[in-house]
């Protein structure tokens, strides 16, 4: 008898019209959310992946409270069998390979990927149109830290915290590598806090913990991003590290530091450098305008050496055989002791063009 009362009976059609409406707006919108499954986030080492980290932490509730991996590109140690536990798997900054995805296909795991790595983007559209379960955000615009975050503001009502997206965008101008932009400064500063905060004693993704927490304080109790005096004496023990570095580098021309001009009449040097790469690249591009880009070799483990280029913005990186990344940050794909030795001493002139 209730629900024959008018005014019952006109609320109800007010609701009814609302909801309605509502439905068809997230219709229009191609709303999604992440469906509530055993969920694993699975992502890169640098600080656009640990950027993705901290989204993750913060918006866990949103996100089935998920398990989180943190791996390099050629992480021998990824635990592929153990995808199988999951029924979602969520990438941002971060791409299954071949292994992956046929581990994922055959398990019929949903996947969502958040990323920014062009040299991917053809591998996963072709990889889309054979399997229905993946869903693929991609955009060279911004990091994959933002892109993730960006797709969990626009599909779920949440409040938005001032200092967590000034953070973001902190993380996507540093990992674009966005030099003329006028936050830079801060956002190469972030980055050093990060690798001043790891412990490099702990293996797995509680290194980060120390950063994760000095986030979380700032998103939790300032009205705007700054650094704190304590930050900032580690932002600035981890500058002076890096002067001392480049002015070893710069004083042992063909001990440290060569130069070379390659086929196509590009200017690159080639450095021995193990740690603060992307820093001392960066200071030695500025100090020697006629070089286009760097090659820099990384023996901290002697047993596995690194590849690392950094360039100008005219040149690109991708355009180089076997080079994976970014246009003007990249790295060499599986690197052999035999090959870095014959770059280094000549027998490799440069890195050939794939064309």
């Amino acid at each position: 008898e209730k629900l024959k009362n008018p005014l019952i009976m006109y609320i109800i059609m007010i609701l009814r019209n609302k909801l309605y409406n509502i439905c068809n707006q997230l219709k229009e919108k191609n709303f999604m959310f992440f469906p509530k499954l055993k969920t694993l986030i699975s992502t890169h080492n640098d600080l656009d992946a640990v950027g993705s980290m901290i989204v993750t932490r913060y918006y866990a509730y949103l996100l089935n409270n998920p398990d989180i991996w943190s791996n390099g590109y050629e992480d021998i140690d990824y635990a592929y069998e153990d995808l199988k536990k999951y029924e979602l798997i969520i990438y941002p900054d971060f791409s299954p390979d071949e292994k992956a995805r046929k581990i994922i296909q055959e398990n019929n795991i949903v996947c969502y990927i958040f990323d920014h790595h062009e040299v991917v983007y053809n591998d996963i559209i072709e990889w889309k149109k054979e399997y229905k379960n993946v869903h693929y955000v991609y955009t060279t615009e911004f990091s994959g830290a933002k892109i993730f975050y960006n797709f969990i503001k626009e599909n779920y009502s949440i409040e938005i915290n001032p200092v967590l997206e000034q953070f973001i965008e902190y993380v996507s101008i540093y990992d674009t590598w966005e030099k003329n932009n006028p936050s830079w400064i801060i956002a190469q500063n972030l980055n050093r806090l990060l690798y001043k905060s790891i412990n490099y004693k702990i293996k797995n993704i509680h290194k980060y913990d120390l950063f994760i927490d000095m986030m979380n304080s700032k998103f939790n109790n300032d009205t705007s991003f700054s650094f704190n005096r304590l930050e900032e004496i580690k932002i600035n023990q981890d500058i002076k590290k890096e002067k001392e570095l480049f002015q070893s580098i710069i004083s042992k021309p063909n001990v440290l530091i060569k130069s070379r001009k390659d086929s196509k009449g590009n200017y690159f040097a080639i450095i021995k450098c193990n740690s603060k790469i992307s820093a001392i690249c960066n200071m030695i591009l500025e100090k020697y305008k006629k070089l286009d880009y760097i090659i820099a070799i990384n023996y901290f483990d002697e047993n596995n050496p690194k590849v690392s280029l950094r360039s100008k913005e005219h040149f690109n990186l991708l355009e180089l055989q076997n080079v994976k990344g970014h246009e003007n940050s990249a790295g060499y794909e599986n690197p052999t002791i035999e090959f870095c030795s014959k770059l280094w001493d000549n027998t490799l002139y440069e890195i050939p063009y794939k064309n």
